[in-house]
């Protein structure tokens, strides 16, 4: 049997879900990395970016290493 996405299916079932537009599965590791990415952006936001624009906007090291710190504690 084919689905409407030219996969060979197995069961019936696929076929009606790639109909919908739906993915069958996604692998236990692209999960995971998803789940990674999404927790590891808004930390780089606070790692990087909050201390370049607070040097931007002349505030001095020991100013921006201390709310850096208090951003990430």
């Amino acid at each position: 049997m084919i689905s409407s996405l030219g996969l060979p299916t197995d069961r019936p079932g696929r076929q009606r879900e790639a109909r919908r537009g739906a993915l069958v599965r996604t692998p236990r590791g692209g999960q995971g990395y998803v789940l990674y990415r999404a927790l590891a952006s808004p930390a780089l936001i606070t790692w990087y970016a909050l201390p370049l624009y607070l040097m931007k906007m002349d505030y001095g090291v020991l100013e921006v290493g201390a709310t850096s710190t208090a951003a990430t504690c």
